[in-house]
Formats: C-alpha cells, structure tokens, sequence
C-alpha cells in the first residue's frame, strides 16, 4: 500500500515512522494543525489536513482508487470518533482491501451516539465485511483473506 491516511494527527509523530509513499493526516485542533503544517512544511509527501475526521475521511476515501493504510486516532482522553470513521470506512470502501489500525485506548471511550466502545460492540460492526485482529496494544482490521504479513507478527495477534 503506498497511501497512509491518520484521523488524528496530534505531533505528527507517526508521520515520521510509515514508510508509506503518500501521507494524509487530518487533525481537528487548529494549534495542533499549524504546528503539524509546519514541522512537515518541506515533505511534500505528507498532506496536514485541518477539519473533522469523519468529514475530510470522507472526502479522502471517495478520490482514492486504492488500497489504503488507515490509522484511526481521533479521539480525546473521553471521547473517540472510531465508530464513526469504521461504519465510514466500511460504507464506502466495498471494493478495496484497505487496512485499519486503531489503539486499544479507544476502548472504553464514548462514541458521538454515548455509547461506551468494547470489542464486542466493534465486532458487530464489522460483520461480515471485516475480521479484528489484536497485536499488542493496536486492532487491526481487514477483509478476511487481506495480507497482513506485513502489519502484525503472528507470535502476537489474536482473532476476534
């Protein structure tokens, strides 16, 4: 996968880790934005994007003709758009093989509808179009039958 989309951008710090050839990062926080906009100002590859995660996602999925790399980290000490951005993401993106990541961080947290974010309650969403796969402290989710040799180590994923 040569795209890598971030809902979340924070410092940037993942930006500087994916080896992938074409970065989006949206962030929400304006002074988190411009400090973003700024530190990658000379990468031409990594795109900053300020707005709401669900509604630039939106626009990113339906241009992209692709397989993606996503990175689901919009969320707060309380509250986590991760609902919102899977229901998003399997919505649009039937005919891709895409590849999701989340922190388990966001388990526990509140969704935009007050519910509280489990396992279980992600793993009914995803069905039948998706399996869940933990590998240390991130989910990940695919197609069933995706290559994931390249994201997880087998010695430590667990299926859901």
């Amino acid at each position: 996968m040569n795209v890598y989309i971030e809902s979340g951008t924070y410092m940037g710090d993942s930006l500087k880790t994916t080896k992938h050839i074409i970065k989006y990062s949206i962030e929400k926080e304006y002074k988190l934005y411009l400090y973003c906009k700024n530190k990658f100002i000379e990468d031409k590859n990594i795109k900053i994007i300020h707005g709401d995660s669900k509604e630039v996602l939106n626009d990113l999925l339906h241009i992209i003709n692709e397989p993606v790399y996503i990175f689901l980290d919009a969320s707060t000490q309380a509250t986590s758009m991760l609902i919102d951005e899977i229901e998003l993401i399997k919505k649009i993106r039937t005919k891709y093989s895409d590849f999701i990541t989340f922190h388990e961080s966001n388990i526990g947290k509140i969704d935009n509808n007050g519910n509280i974010i489990t396992i279980e309650y992600i793993h009914n969403i995803l069905q039948p179009t998706y399996k869940m796969v933990k590998n240390g402290e991130f989910l990940l989710i695919q197609k069933p039958g995706s290559d994931t040799s390249e994201h997880t180590s087998s010695s430590s994923s667990d299926s859901f």
